[in-house]
């Protein structure tokens, strides 16, 4: 384990306890998904960021660094922010807080379940197949129902987001409009979903 010197790329000592889990240590999975937590500096080096946390553990930083050398790449990483790439040999993709902690924050949304939507009214609240929501590509544009909450009222509001990557669980896309009903969430913000929370697939021909 190394010194913490100017060879140390963090600023968290190499002996610190991390959150991972078996799979990563073991072996037999990568490390997809990286979040620094803003409420207490851990860092969580998971297998994305729905990882089965009943098989965490805790593992010092530099045993983690050790395994995986790209990880220095994010040492500069802020609180509060995360990183995820679609396989270890993607490059990772930085991802900013859209939301601060629910206590201070001006605005919080959720996504709407689309599949639980259509099942509720399948005659009338038509969403594209589950092949195509699952197969989406950076670039592509796609629907989603948001929920936001702000000045104690909550408003919904379906709009488009632009699919910037493609996730082990999904995508990260950014906003691509303007809520009408707020002004604190802004166009180009970074939004994370699944192929359930899509109910329409832009399609330009």
């Amino acid at each position: 384990m190394p010194d913490r010197d100017d060879t140390w790329p963090f600023e968290d000592a190499p002996n610190l306890a991390c959150f991972t889990v078996r799979s990563i240590m073991n072996g037999t999975a990568p490390i997809l998904y990286v979040s620094h937590d803003d409420d207490d500096g851990a860092w969580q080096m998971l297998t994305s960021d729905a990882a089965d946390m009943s098989q965490a553990m805790l593992v010092a930083l530099a045993e983690l660094v050790e395994r995986d050398r790209t990880l220095v790449e994010l040492a500069d990483m802020p609180l509060g922010w995360t990183a995820s790439r679609a396989d270890a040999s993607s490059p990772w993709m930085r991802r900013e807080p859209v939301i601060r902690p629910r206590k201070e924050a001006v605005v919080y949304f959720e996504l709407d379940d689309g599949e639980a939507l259509h099942e509720e009214a399948p005659e009338t609240f038509y969403i594209p197949p589950r092949e195509q929501r699952a197969n989406l590509q950076p670039g592509q544009l796609a629907k989603l129902v948001f929920r936001i909450e702000h000045d104690e009222t909550v408003d919904v509001e379906r709009m488009w987001v632009i699919v910037e990557q493609v996730t082990p669980t999904g995508y990260i896309g950014s906003l691509n409009n303007q809520p009408v009903s707020t002004d604190e969430l802004q166009v180009g913000a970074l939004v994370p979903f699944g192929p359930e929370h899509i109910i329409q697939i832009y399609d330009d021909e």
